[in-house]
């Protein structure tokens, strides 16, 4: 499986919710911030490693968020 719209947008939808720019980087490519169209065209497969990178004020209540929500074990 790995990374899908549905999740990706929700995630995004929580990120603009907390001013917080969000991108996906695998093997030294990065998505385009905040957009899951870039995020999907990376191909991120399950179990496969990637880095999101998050920007903005106030990272760790973010952090926390994404943890919680668990994007990458659906």
């Amino acid at each position: 499986m790995g990374l899908h719209a549905r999740p990706i947008g929700e995630l995004l939808s929580t990120a603009e919710k907390y001013g917080r720019e969000i991108s996906v980087i695998k093997a030294n490519q990065e998505s385009a911030k905040n957009s899951i169209i870039g995020m999907l065209t990376l191909g991120v497969e399950k179990d496969q490693n990637c880095t999101v990178k998050i920007a903005g004020t106030d990272e760790n209540s973010w952090k926390t968020a994404v943890e919680v929500y668990h994007m990458f074990e659906k």
